[in-house]
Protein backbone atom coordinates (compact mmCIF):
# COMPACT_ATOMS: atom_id res chain seq x y z
CA UNK A 1 0.00 0.00 0.00
CA UNK A 2 1.39 3.41 -0.96
CA UNK A 3 1.60 6.21 1.58
CA UNK A 4 -0.32 9.44 1.06
CA UNK A 5 1.55 11.66 -1.40
CA UNK A 6 3.92 8.93 -2.65
CA UNK A 7 7.48 7.91 -1.90
CA UNK A 8 10.48 6.07 -3.27
CA UNK A 9 12.37 2.80 -2.78
CA UNK A 10 15.29 0.85 -4.25
CA UNK A 11 14.33 -1.71 -6.89
CA UNK A 12 17.17 -3.90 -8.21
CA UNK A 13 19.70 -1.45 -9.65
CA UNK A 14 17.18 1.37 -9.88
CA UNK A 15 14.73 3.44 -7.88
CA UNK A 16 10.95 3.26 -8.03
CA UNK A 17 9.11 6.52 -7.33
CA UNK A 18 5.38 6.52 -6.85
CA UNK A 19 2.73 9.16 -6.35
CA UNK A 20 -0.78 8.75 -5.00
CA UNK A 21 -3.27 10.55 -7.22
CA UNK A 22 -7.06 10.78 -7.21
CA UNK A 23 -7.21 8.04 -9.86
CA UNK A 24 -4.68 5.69 -8.23
CA UNK A 25 -0.97 5.13 -7.74
CA UNK A 26 1.32 6.32 -10.55
CA UNK A 27 4.86 4.94 -10.58
CA UNK A 28 8.06 5.56 -12.49
CA UNK A 29 11.28 3.55 -12.45
CA UNK A 30 14.74 5.09 -12.77
CA UNK A 31 17.10 2.32 -13.89
CA UNK A 32 20.01 3.79 -15.86
CA UNK A 33 22.75 1.87 -17.65
CA UNK A 34 25.38 3.46 -15.39
CA UNK A 35 26.21 3.12 -11.70
CA UNK A 36 24.77 5.67 -9.30
CA UNK A 37 24.52 6.29 -5.58
CA UNK A 38 21.34 7.39 -3.83
CA UNK A 39 22.38 10.25 -1.55
CA UNK A 40 19.05 11.32 -0.05
CA UNK A 41 15.89 13.35 -0.34
CA UNK A 42 16.28 17.11 0.11
CA UNK A 43 13.22 19.39 0.05
CA UNK A 44 11.23 16.70 -1.76
CA UNK A 45 13.92 16.12 -4.42
CA UNK A 46 15.79 12.82 -4.81
CA UNK A 47 19.53 13.48 -4.87
CA UNK A 48 21.96 11.03 -6.46
CA UNK A 49 25.55 10.88 -7.63
CA UNK A 50 26.28 9.44 -11.07
CA UNK A 51 29.43 7.30 -10.79
CA UNK A 52 31.97 7.15 -13.62
CA UNK A 53 35.04 4.94 -13.50
CA UNK A 54 38.41 5.54 -15.17
CA UNK A 55 40.00 2.85 -17.34
CA UNK A 56 42.90 2.32 -14.95
CA UNK A 57 41.24 2.72 -11.56
CA UNK A 58 37.96 1.00 -10.70
CA UNK A 59 38.37 1.70 -6.96
CA UNK A 60 37.78 5.46 -6.98
CA UNK A 61 34.70 6.54 -8.93
CA UNK A 62 34.26 10.07 -10.22
CA UNK A 63 30.95 11.30 -8.77
CA UNK A 64 28.71 13.79 -10.57
CA UNK A 65 26.12 15.12 -8.14
CA UNK A 66 22.60 15.78 -9.37
CA UNK A 67 18.96 15.12 -8.73
CA UNK A 68 16.17 13.12 -10.27
CA UNK A 69 13.44 15.19 -11.84
CA UNK A 70 9.95 13.64 -11.91
CA UNK A 71 7.85 15.14 -14.69
CA UNK A 72 5.02 13.56 -16.68
CA UNK A 73 5.54 10.35 -14.68
CA UNK A 74 9.14 10.02 -15.96
CA UNK A 75 12.40 10.23 -14.01
CA UNK A 76 15.57 11.73 -15.43
CA UNK A 77 18.94 12.93 -14.12
CA UNK A 78 19.57 16.67 -13.89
Amino acid sequence: MATIGGGCMYVGRGILVYENTKIGVVGSIYEPSYAFEFTGVVNGEITISKLDFGKNDMCYPIATKGRLAFKNHQLYFE
